[in-house]
């Protein structure tokens, strides 16, 4: 049979347009029946047959091709029928691309074949295929970026036939992690008129496509619109790839005539040409009803029965898959394959998973950035390209000289994308950078408009972001949105280089304040568990904000850190948040900052401390009551002498006078919100038990959780349950709590938070006081790690556990490894009269001396959480003293 291949440049600017019209071989079955189940079975024949090519040249006597006659066995090239002198190499060369002619043939397959056993230098292909285009004048060969070359001259009279049942071979690996991509592209191929791969730049659409187009049944043809300009035709192009003569008045009339029995175009890189492109694919769909388009491009060309699929940066491996797994495992693995393929002596083992792990991160997995970071890892090792990264546009370039002038540097890449966009898009991509780990839709109009008048036209300038895969969305209600590490570095620097960088980062740390107020608590304002939420999202972006403001507008860092602590107070990053109001504290003093923020400041700051147990918490509860109380201010001197209260362990005239004052305040303002109703039974509440009146202590529990019963606060409500199960065990009715804890997490087993970690922890601890050991040590693992992830500690219950179960040295040994524990955080220990370590001291007292205590409480300070946690379990399992 012939094959029909078709050369010309078809008014494409710079390099001709890569195209090919294979009849493929596999059969002329109807495409009903090109099922995804078919794709993968033609891509184990192709990774079966990845060593086979068409019959050797010695079988073919004279092959034609435009002004040429080729013959192989004479070592011949003939032109116009004059001998052309072509050097050895260059006639190996051209006899290898010949005779995979419509195929794209990778640079190293070249080496195998035409530089068999030795060792050259890579740059000798491009050398050898330079030479190739001098001597035939033409578009014959033509350059695939990052993949190889291909022959796409028009081979007559004895031209190689592929005989029957030749399965075409893909061009290099088939895409690395793409396997359910590649099944889903064919499955609505096999529905849809046009089919998009969207994503961003260097993400692999066109890797796809061309794995695709191979494992398609049928006559295919390719034509690559990267190097036309945004307003050429894009007829003329497809004219020239389907080997056409531009002679008819109407292009369109000469294009339908060609792919009435076509089975697929693909359009690769149409993204600055997609008008032009749509209105062509809308042509062809109608013109050649059995055709399917196959596009590529950063957006969607907007076309009825267009089906969109957007192709995503490689995943990376969960962080409990096995090493073994995880190195072969989405980013991760592709990474490796790079590296390997770099340099096969590079050694990578399951030690170097932090590393990949990070650096992937970094790179968001897009598969460009993995491989220029992959070049680079044999000479700088993984660390160095890590440390490398914050000159990532200097670092990441291919060296291929065949790649895209485009794929060349990340910074090319990224630029290309950028300079598709109009000016108000570009405006808006540059101040995008000043976020930090993902934003929502009212922060980014927050952040470029004061009013809403222009709300609409920023949410459809970021919706064509998103379109053209320049800005992530996780598809959550509501979603959130984010740009990838590359980009957003390429963001800030422009953003830099056009003067706005201060003026974004002031709007920035504007817009997290007014987010933060929107959370925060206030004697006019309550807060819904919706209000919280997504002030909870937002901690990096806090934290950018907080590092702008503290060097540029100190008066904007009080009030953000001051607002953004309440989403934290018992959240995950709530020592965190203690920090962001102490790094305040040099400059409280400021004359910016007004005496208003000042109180608010204080007592807030007081109230973190108290519920980190910091040691300086009732230091700064006190400054804080004195402070509200000279400026005449009940509400904040209210939530001060709270922390004042719940930062006592020990029953003196303080806490009696702060708990009295705490009662008078609550009757005086019968207004004040239920929320901080709450709060201030919940510490009188506190006051009882340090008093040991456990009776009293469970009534004011009982009042707290009714009161929060009626505030729009899961949250509150879990804390306020969860402190009452604790005051029902404290006056002796046990299985009544357990029987409310088991309750709670029951019903929050969907829920991962600091409150149900306390509570679990809770659950455990009495437990262990009942000698429910056996339930005590299945919980443990669970609670302990979901108390760790929280900045939480299971050690001081720990000790406990220990004495309760009569194991005085282990529980010697775990003090000191809860005292290192807070000593590294800043934390004091719980010294009240039901704290875990003040119920364990008798019990070690009793049975060890000071001395002996003392060298066990420094050996523990050495232990690890495992460690820790194997010694307790292990100890369970021993005889008592």
């Amino acid at each position: 049979m012939e094959t029909a291949l078709a050369s010309g440049n078809g008014g494409v600017i710079g390099r001709p347009a890569v195209f090919e019209v294979i009849g493929n071989s596999l059969g002329n079955r109807a495409w009903q029946d090109f099922r995804k189940t078919d794709i993968s079975k033609s891509c184990n024949k192709i990774k079966m047959n990845k060593t086979c090519d068409s019959p050797p040249m010695d079988t073919v006597d004279r092959l034609r091709f435009d002004r040429f006659e080729l013959l192989p066995q004479q070592r011949t090239l003939l032109r116009d029928g004059q001998p052309v002198v072509l050097r050895g190499r260059a006639f190996d060369l051209l006899v290898a691309l010949v005779q995979r002619a419509g195929r794209v043939v990778t640079r190293n397959e070249l080496l195998d074949v035409v530089w068999p056993g030795l060792v050259v230098e890579d740059n000798n292909v491009a050398m050898q295929v330079t030479a190739l285009r001098k001597v035939l004048q033409g578009g014959l060969i033509t350059t695939v970026p990052g993949r190889g070359y291909c022959f796409t001259g028009r081979l007559q009279a004895g031209a190689l036939a592929r005989p029957p049942g030749t399965v075409f071979e893909v061009s290099g690996p088939l895409p690395f992690g793409r396997e359910q991509d590649l099944a889903d592209a064919a499955q609505a191929l096999s529905s849809s008129g046009c089919l998009t791969l969207a994503g961003p730049g260097g993400v692999g659409k066109t890797t796809l496509a061309a794995a695709l187009r191979t494992t398609f049944p049928g006559r295919t043809v390719w034509l690559d619109l990267a190097s036309l300009h945004a307003d050429a035709p894009v007829w003329p192009a497809l004219c020239g790839a389907l080997g056409q003569p531009m002679t008819a008045t109407d292009p369109a009339e000469v294009v339908a005539d060609a792919t009435r029995e076509l089975d697929l175009l693909v359009l690769d890189n149409a993204e600055h040409v997609a008008s032009q492109a749509a209105t062509m694919v809308v042509h062809l769909v109608v013109t050649a009803p059995r055709l399917r388009v196959l596009v590529t491009s950063q957006v969607p060309l907007g076309v009825r029965g267009e089906r969109v699929q957007r192709i995503e940066p490689l995943a990376l491996a969960p962080v409990e898959m096995p090493g073994e797994l995880a190195l072969a495992h989405g980013a991760i693995g592709f990474l490796v394959d790079r590296i390997r393929a770099a340099d096969p002596r590079f050694a990578i083992d399951e030690a170097a998973l932090p590393l990949l792990r990070q650096l992937c991160a970094a790179l968001d997995g897009l598969p460009l950035a993995l491989e220029m970071a992959a070049a680079r890892v044999p000479l700088m090792g993984l660390q160095g390209v890590l440390d490398a990264l914050v000159q990532r546009f200097s670092m990441l370039r291919l060296r291929h000289v065949d790649a895209d002038e485009r794929h060349r540097t990340l910074l090319a890449a990224i630029e290309w994308s950028y300079g598709l966009l109009r000016a108000g898009e570009q405006r808006l991509l540059r101040a995008l950078g000043v976020f930090a780990g993902g934003f929502t839709v009212d922060l980014v109009v927050a952040l470029m408009t004061p009013t809403d008048d222009e709300r609409w036209a920023v949410i459809d300038q970021l919706a064509v972001l998103v379109d053209r895969s320049l800005v992530a969305c996780d598809h959550q209600d509501p979603p959130r949105y984010r740009l990838l590490e590359s980009t957003r570095s390429f963001a800030l620097i422009v953003l830099d280089a056009h003067g706005e960088a201060a003026a974004m980062r002031a709007r920035h740390a504007a817009a997290m304040v007014w987010l933060m107020t929107s959370a925060s608590i206030s004697e006019r304002q309550n807060v819904s568990s919706q209000a919280i939420r997504p002030a909870m999202n937002e901690v990096d972006n806090v934290r950018v904000a907080l590092q702008w403001a503290t060097i540029h507008d100190k008066a904007r860092a009080v009030e953000l850190a001051t607002r953004a602590v309440l989403p934290n107070v018992l959240g995950p990053w709530r020592h965190e948040a203690l920090e962001w109001m102490g790094a305040c504290e040099p400059f409280i003093d400021e004359p910016a900052v007004s005496d208003a923020l000042r109180r608010e400041w204080a007592r807030v700051f007081a109230m973190q401390a108290m519920w980190v147990r910091h040691p300086r918490a009732l230091e700064l509860a006190r400054l804080s009551t004195a402070r509200s109380r000279a400026a005449g201010d009940e509400w904040n001197a209210l939530l001060s002498l709270v922390a004042l209260v719940r930062s006592k362990d020990r029953p003196d005239a303080e806490l009696e006078d702060a708990a009295r004052a705490v009662s008078e305040l609550v009757d005086t303002h019968p207004q004040w919100l239920e929320r901080v109703r709450s709060l201030a039974v919940g510490a009188l509440a506190w006051a009882a038990c340090v008093r040991g009146d456990y009776a009293i202590c469970l009534d004011l529990r009982r009042q707290a959780a009714d009161i929060a019963a009626s505030c729009d606060s899961a949250r509150l409500v879990d804390h306020t349950v969860s402190e009452l199960a604790e005051a029902l065990w404290l006056a002796g009715r046990s299985a009544e709590a357990l029987q409310r804890l088991r309750g709670l997490l029951a019903s929050s087993r969907h829920v991962d938070d600091t409150i149900v970690a306390t509570l679990h922890a809770r659950l455990v601890r009495i437990l262990f006081d009942t000698e429910r050991l056996d339930e005590a040590r299945a919980e443990w693992p669970t609670m302990a790690a979901r108390v760790r992830r929280f900045g939480l500690e299971a050690a001081e219950l720990a000790v406990f556990a220990a004495a309760k179960c009569g194991h005085p040295r282990v529980a010697a040994l775990l003090l000191g490894h809860a005292r290192r524990l807070h000593a590294r955080r800043g934390s004091s220990e719980d010294r009240s009269p039901i704290g875990d370590i003040a119920r364990a001291i008798p019990s070690l007292l009793e049975h060890l001396d000071p001395e002996t205590i003392e060298r066990l409480i420094e050996d523990g300070r050495h232990l690890t959480h495992a460690e820790a946690d194997d010694l307790l379990l292990a100890a369970e399992d021993a005889p008592a003293l």
